[in-house]
């Protein structure tokens, strides 16, 4: 398990309700939602400010794209702005931030003007010196606005491995309004440091219809036959042509031998090829997916909105994650009344398509940014030197003796009594490297018997 301290930018979060906060929030649950979908590997501890009543649908929001068995929010007094720019108490750290119980392997600082405090909170106060990684959310304007805190945030970049920007012009304005005040050589630094994210590209497979125009077709492209799925689908659209008739149904995988080809507005159009295929979905009002949510579904639902057309989608958590701008039903009565509206009102259905086209260009790029700071991550990581010695091997028979230890009890006085002077993150990754060690659950067994999950807490089992 990867342990990172994410570190937001706090002043974005709680200053007003501008653009750039907005866009903030907006990269940051992406973000969180997308890493977690890509490994589950990660241990995410997030330092959040305590909750006023305008932050709390922000941090509701991020709460949502983890859970609470790979995270941990640790709640700061943080002032309001622009006292929380350069805020940093130390105090409060060393008591919220348990790292006698966890170690911390990355940390990942949005708030580029404490990363100096953190380094020196680690290196002074903890066992730790973890490797920070940074991001700073500016904006695409003529000119920065650094709210009087640049050389803060230029000294925390030299602190860094790497910190990313949004793009290369962002990069280069940095760097020249370096040049007026810090010397060649830190600004050599921050080329080096300076990373620029991917830039934002539209999929070469989002082809909608390039005229707009559709017919008043409802496309199902799940599986059909018995299955529950069809038959509720088939049971919905029968109850909607007893009030309207003016729309056809296309289901590319019913056989020539179903029952519900005998109706006339009923086709399949399974023979034809995919160009044809592609043309013909082009061409539809709105899809339909199933409530039975089986594998592959959403595969069908993006293929739908790459080539221009809405879907209405049966409402769960998963769906919702997924394609959040969609339409969701819960009832036949639900998917009826939508249904109806689709194919009523056009200017609501194409805006719907442009709602779900932006929201599948976002993702795509979000994935992209996703990967780039992954593989940083990656290589942060295993950068990090394992520490082989006397004191490892110590380290392993004395977890080996006791099959399972936590983290804390591990450098205790009982046990190594560890030097809070010496960074055992070397020795951390020494241990798990030799596949012997591996980190377990945490948990404990209190008087009423039952069993208490501490997932932020780190143990160490030996395994044979």
């Amino acid at each position: 398990m990867t342990r990172i301290l994410l570190v937001p930018n706090h002043s974005l979060i709680v200053f007003g309700g501008s653009i750039e906060q907005n866009s903030y929030s907006l990269f940051l649950e992406n973000f969180l939602d997308l890493m977690n979908n890509q490994r589950q590997d990660v241990f995410w501890y997030i330092l959040i400010p305590k909750l006023r009543s305008n932050e709390k649908k922000f941090y509701d929001n991020i709460k949502k794209k983890v859970n609470s068995n790979n995270s941990l929010f640790i709640s700061l007094d943080i002032p309001k702005y622009p006292q929380n720019q350069i805020h940093f108490n130390v105090n409060e750290l060393r008591q919220k931030l348990k790292w006698k119980d966890y170690p911390i392997d990355i940390i990942f600082c949005h708030q580029l003007e404490i990363t100096k405090h953190l380094r020196l909170f680690f290196k002074n106060d903890t066992n730790l010196d973890p490797p920070i990684i940074g991001y700073s959310h500016l904006m695409e304007l003529p000119k920065l606005d650094w709210k009087g805190i640049f050389e803060y945030n230029i000294l925390g970049i030299t602190e860094m491995v790497s910190c990313f920007v949004n793009t290369n012009f962002q990069k280069q304005l940095i760097i020249e309004e370096a040049r007026k005040i810090f010397s060649s050589s830190i600004c050599g630094v921050l080329k080096e440091k300076l990373e620029v994210l991917p830039k934002l590209v539209v999929p070469s497979d989002i082809r909608p219809s390039k005229t707009g125009n559709y017919q008043k077709i409802i496309y199902w492209g799940d599986v059909t036959g018995r299955t529950k799925n069809f038959i509720e689908f088939r049971s919905s659209i029968e109850q909607l042509r007893k009030k309207r008739t003016d729309f056809i149904v296309w289901v590319p995988l019913l056989k020539g031998s179903n029952q519900f080809l005998k109706h006339d507005w009923v086709v399949n159009n399974n023979s034809i090829n995919k160009r044809t295929y592609l043309k013909y979905l082009r061409s539809c009002c709105v899809g339909v997916s199933p409530k039975k949510q089986s594998f592959d579904w959403d595969k069908t639902i993006s293929q739908g909105i790459k080539s221009g057309i809405p879907f209405i989608i049966y409402d769960s958590v998963i769906s919702k994650s997924l394609y959040g701008e969609s339409s969701f039903y819960k009832s036949n009565k639900d998917l009826i009344s939508l249904l109806n509206k689709y194919l009523d009102d056009t200017q609501f259905r194409n805006l719907m398509v442009e709602k779900l086209i932006g929201e599948l260009i976002n993702k795509h790029n979000f994935l992209k940014k996703v990967k780039v700071i992954n593989r940083l991550i990656n290589k942060t990581i295993k950068d990090v030197k394992s520490v082989y010695n006397g004191r490892t091997k110590e380290i392993i028979n004395l977890i080996q003796r006791h099959k399972a230890i936590s983290h804390k009890d591990l450098l205790s006085p009982r046990f190594l009594n560890w030097n809070i002077n010496v960074n055992f993150l070397g020795y951390r990754k020494a241990i798990l490297k030799t596949g012997k060690i591996k980190e377990i659950e945490f948990s404990t067994i209190k008087k009423n018997s039952k069993k208490q999950r501490y997932p932020w807490k780190v143990k160490y089992k030996f395994q044979k």
